[in-house]
């Protein structure tokens, strides 16, 4: 959870400057960003899986694992709505 909240507090911080960025620069990161998700598919899904079982062992709810599962269908979602 330290990691999402580091992540988080970065972000706000660079903030400010990432608003002041053109358009053009903005859709080129974004444009990345989704490169890098389908590059990056079966790593992700892979990685994806250990966390699965993990939740799963864990004693979390199906439904709530269900939400969290990617699926080559999933990251395909996330990619198109960047």
């Amino acid at each position: 959870m330290t990691d999402v909240l580091d992540v988080c507090r970065r972000a706000a911080r660079v903030a400010p400057e990432i608003a002041r960025l053109t358009s053009e620069v903005k859709n080129r990161a974004l444009h990345a960003m989704a490169s890098a998700l389908e590059d990056r598919s079966a790593e992700l899904i892979e990685s994806n899986a250990e966390d699965v079982e993990r939740a799963l062992s864990d004693g979390m709810s199906k439904s709530l694992v269900d939400r969290l599962t990617l699926t080559e269908s999933r990251l395909s979602g996330m990619s198109g709505g960047l």
